[in-house]
Order: C-alpha cells, then structure tokens, then sequence
C-alpha cells in the first residue's frame, strides 16, 4: 500500500516567527517567517486544566455526569473531564455541558457533549487543548434550521462580540458569566468572533467556527482510528502549527485544526506530528512542527493523507549537539516489528523499542538516499510487508518528494 507522510525540520525558538515551508525538490522545509499578529494572552484568563474555571449554568444539565464521564473514559481511557458550563437546551430538551478534561495518554482536551439520554451521550466536539486557550468557541445546532453559536471564557469575561459578515462586530447575548451566544446569520464561512477582556486584552479573534466543525464532522481521511501517541502537553505549541498551516494556504487560522499523533521531545527538541485541515472541508493533510532546534522553529505541510497509509514519517533535522538526523516513523495500530536499513547495501535490522511508545525512532544519516523501511502486519509476515521500500518515497510535501 501506498503510505503517506510527513517530512519535518526541527529548528530552535524564536520569540515571535513561525515558518511556512517553500519546498526544494527534495520535500524539505525552507522556512519563511512571519510575525504573531495580536496581544498575547494573560494568564489570568486562560484556561489551566489542572485548575479549570469554576462551573455555571444549570445544575440540571449536571444530571447525568456520571454517564458523561463513563463515556467519556471509554473514549480517553485514564481521562477525567470536568464541566464549565451546562444548560437544558429548551427546543430539543437536551441537557448540554462544556468541559474540559485532564489525564490518560491524550493531553488536556476540551468539548461539548449533549445528553439526550444518560445512556447515550454526544461529544460534539472532543478537541486538544492548547497552552493559552482563553476562549472556547462551540458551533452548535440551533432551532429554527439555525446554528448558534456558544463561547465560553473565564467568568469574569463580559465582552463577546459577532460578525456576521466578518466585519461589523456586534455584542452576543449573555448566559451565564463568561458565557455568551449568537444566533449564527449570513454566510457561515464569512462570520467572525472576537472575545475581550475586562483589562482590554483580546482573547481570541477570527474566523468563527462553524456547525460541525467539531471532532464528529472531520475528512474521510482524518485517522480517527490511530491513537494520539506521546503526551500532547510536551510537545510545542498548537497554536503555531494551525497559524503556519493557515498561512500556507493563504488563510485565516481560526477554521484550522490539528490532530496529533505523535508528540515527543528529543535533545531539547519538542516535536508533533499529525494531520491539520480546515473545518467543513474534505481533505486532511499531513503536517508537523518543531521548537527547540538550532535554526528556528520549523512548519512541514506534506500532501492529502492517503486513505490507508502504512506508516506516517518524518525527519527531525538540526538537533543541537548531534551530527545526525532523527526519522520519526508512526505507524498504523496493530502493525508488527519496524525493521531499518541505513543503505540499499545491508540488511534490515530491527528498531528497538519501538513498541513501547507505538513510534519508530531512528538516527539517520542527513545524506542518506538509498536507505529502507519494513514495516510488517501484526502476524509478522515477511511475505506481504505493510511497507517495505525506499524511506525518500515516505517524505513527501505538498509538492514533491525527496
């Protein structure tokens, strides 16, 4: 089978540029650096998951908690979530609850379940959650064939505004403190939010969510059936990854979203791998960022996920202190042993390790070109491999492979 992938540079911090890759013909990232554009977000109104803001709402929305959090955990196993704000939604009697969650092996998450009943709730939305998140916008289904549009901040945030047409903002009706709606007008793709607060610092400005842009309406591509491997939390800043990822499309990154599925660190190194689109879109394509390196931070977009990759690999170049590359290798669940050659000369060898983390780590030699991956299926057949070729042939971006 095909397998597609992702190709990464790791490159060091800098205060305020991130990279958008122009590619040479051999898929690696050239990074280009714009700056942040906005104020950053104070820590007195973002959203700490070991410390989450206080709930509000109704105390019936609460009703079903238990279930929520058994099926929660089933999802997440080792996760605990704790709600922020619940209502009893009138025109569809459902109880609904905000949330965020906190343990297990998938990082802090946030999201919105309704509950029709106890023994079936609804996560419409079940998203990472990224460091500094000061505003969490929900595009809901409404009545009337409208979709509303929930935001939910810290409690001492009062100001949320609307655009329907992206440009003149209006204020949003409140629901409880920090708590804000508005019924979604105009053409959806065009609307914008902003949240602002008590002190003048603006939270969260752009594109406003729209309906179904929650985990439960993604592309037929996205691998909703990979893990999440590594810890979310160590890995570098989401933000950045869906702002660069955005910029190379020529967009806006408020309909951007990123799945990872694979974080780790390496050398100082903090590095992610997975798949990022546009919300109500139908492709997902493969990306990665990295912090921490000698050269800056560094964005890959590789091409559209193919429907059923063997493996997603990248390279993690520049790591301080070392004369070698780390190829990172993620392969489909259940797959058997990961076998490398460094040249088209030698013989497989296999990669220790690699299934106490689910994730092949290999130093590579930056100028290999003729070097192999095997990858065989949960039997071990050696003789219908799930991949075994050249590892150039698995480092593609968005133009070219190499």
């Amino acid at each position: 089978r095909a397998a597609a992938s992702v190709a990464g540079a790791a490159l060091a911090v800098a205060a305020v540029a991130f990279v958008v890759p122009a590619l040479d013909l051999g898929g690696r990232a050239k990074p280009a650096t714009f700056a942040t554009q906005g104020p950053q977000v104070s820590s007195t109104y973002a959203l700490d998951p070991a410390a989450p803001w206080a709930y509000r709402g109704s105390a019936a929305a609460k009703a079903d908690l238990a279930a929520v959090q058994s099926a929660w955990a089933a999802r997440h196993p080792g996760s605990t979530l704790t709600p922020l704000f619940g209502q009893v939604y009138e025109p569809a009697a459902t109880a609904e609850l905000a949330f965020v969650a906190t343990g297990g092996g998938d990082g802090p998450r946030y999201g919105f379940v309704h509950v029709r009943t106890a023994a079936a709730p609804s996560f419409v939305y079940d998203e990472p959650l990224a460091s500094g998140t000061a505003a969490l916008p929900f595009a809901l289904e409404g009545d009337e064939g409208r979709a509303r549009l929930v935001v939910v901040a810290a409690p001492g945030v009062t100001r949320f505004e609307y655009a329907a047409g992206g440009v003149t903002y209006a204020p949003m009706t409140a629901l409880a403190p920090g708590v804000a709606i508005a019924a979604q007008q105009g053409t959806p793709w065009a609307a914008a939010l902003r949240v602002t607060a008590p002190d003048g610092t603006v939270l969260l400005q752009g594109d406003a969510p729209d309906q179904g842009a929650g985990s439960q309406n993604v592309p037929a591509n996205v691998l909703t059936s990979w893990p999440t491997r590594g810890t979310v939390a160590d890995g570098p800043d989401q933000k950045a990854l869906l702002t660069s990822f955005a910029k190379a499309f020529g967009r806006t990154p408020g309909k951007a979203v990123y799945r990872a599925l694979y974080t780790g660190t390496s050398g100082g190194v903090r590095y992610t791998v997975g798949q990022a689109w546009f919300s109500g879109e139908t492709k997902a394509y493969d990306v990665s960022y990295a912090t921490g390196g000698t050269q800056g931070p560094a964005f890959f977009l590789g091409r559209a996920t193919a429907g059923a990759p063997a493996v997603l690999a990248f390279v993690l170049s520049d790591l301080p202190g070392s004369t070698s590359e780390l190829l990172v290798v993620v392969p489909q669940p259940r797959t058997g042993e990961i076998s490398y050659a460094g040249d088209a000369t030698v013989a497989f060898a296999a990669v220790p390790g690699w299934a106490a983390r689910g994730v092949a780590l290999i130093d590579r030699d930056p100028k290999a070109n003729s070097d192999r991956l095997q990858v065989l299926d949960g039997n071990g057949n050696l003789s219908a491999p799930t991949y075994q070729g050249p590892v150039g042939a698995l480092l593609c971006g968005y133009s070219s492979c190499g």
